[in-house]
């Protein structure tokens, strides 16, 4: 008899009675329900965007860049280096660098090229060396620009670890190589993600200081410039002076484009030796020859970039790097 009234029990404009929710049929409770599942739905992606918030920053650029298709590749082709060939460093120690200086402890920037290719060298940190290993001939160089410009004496390893720990990040552009052959693993991705890296540190809102030593390192000086301005009439990730937003349907004319490039060549020639340091916002840019006993007499001794970069940290109301590495 009273089931005989579920009709009327729908229209109630409160929350659903017990009889609704046996019957099913009235609307009240068919919205009741979609009200439940939206609030679910919307309790879990605010954990979603919590737990991604909580992870480190680094962490989360790694965790963006896996998803696009040039990083799949890439992981595909490591996951075959590894598994048939000996590869450096071992691979739980691949991005050793980013654990040991986190994204909002970063102030110093060191790039290289690719990991140390001889036994038991590479260990994740650029021109760093596992304990017990020989110091390389870059690493020993650097120690003698340390110990002309603060005085430090030349230590008995080359375990870089202690500067990773004061905020210098340390990072090859390729992060991987095959045992016995240098860049055996470049252009197969890396260079995208480490350029990525060194973007996202460039837009860091704290002061950065930037050791860009030989060639190879001073391509990535416009990645550093061009951070965050996309207007800007340069091709970061090339290099080169090209117009990449022209006002004319996007179109420069051919000799105009010569033109002011031969001029942008002119004019870095002659200010080479005055841009070997430089200033975008409150990022400092240093540059010099590589360390390389191939190269080092050429501009990286007495480069003063270890004193110059304490001194930029000092005077923006940061803590110096203890450059001493001691002995074991």
């Amino acid at each position: 008899m009273v089931l005989n009234k579920k009709v009327e029990w729908g229209e109630h404009k409160s929350s659903p009675c017990f009889f609704c929710a046996l019957c099913y049929n009235c609307d009240e409770m068919k919205k009741f329900e979609q009200i439940i599942n939206e609030e679910s739905q919307k309790e879990h992606s605010k954990q979603i965007i919590i737990e991604e918030s909580e992870k480190e920053y680094f962490e989360q650029i790694i965790n963006e860049e896996s998803q696009k298709e040039y990083f799949k590749i890439l992981q595909k082709f490591i996951e075959e280096e590894y598994a048939t060939k000996t590869i450096f460093p071992a691979k739980e120690n691949i991005y050793k660098a980013f654990e040991l200086t986190p994204y909002e402890n970063v102030k110093v920037v060191i790039i290289g090229q690719d990991p140390y290719h001889g036994e038991g060298e590479a260990h994740g940190l650029a021109f760093s060396v596992l304990p017990g290993i020989k110091i390389p001939p870059s690493l020993k160089n650097i120690y003698k620009e340390l110990n002309t410009e603060l005085g430090c004496y030349i230590p008995n390893n080359g375990y870089l670890i202690k500067w990773a720990q004061q905020g210098v990040l340390m990072i090859n552009s390729v992060l991987t190589v095959e045992k016995d052959k240098p860049a055996s693993h470049r252009n197969k991705g890396w260079e995208i993600f480490t350029d990525r890296i060194i973007e996202e540190i460039a837009k860091k809102p704290e002061p950065v200081v930037f050791m860009l030593w030989g060639n190879f390192a001073k391509e990535k000086e416009n990645l550093v410039k061009c951070a965050g301005n996309e207007k800007n009439l340069i091709d970061c990730y090339k290099g080169k002076a090209v117009f990449m937003n022209c006002e004319r349907n996007k179109k420069c004319d051919k000799n105009e484009k010569e033109s002011i490039e031969k001029r942008e060549r002119e004019k870095e020639k002659e200010k080479e030796k005055e841009n070997e340091m430089s200033q975008v916002g409150n990022k400092l840019i240093l540059k010099s020859a590589h360390p390389s006993p191939f190269s080092a007499r050429h501009g990286f001794f007495e480069n003063n970039h270890f004193v110059k970069a304490n001194e930029y940290l000092k005077a923006n109301g940061l803590s110096e790097i203890d450059w001493q590495i001691e002995d074991l």
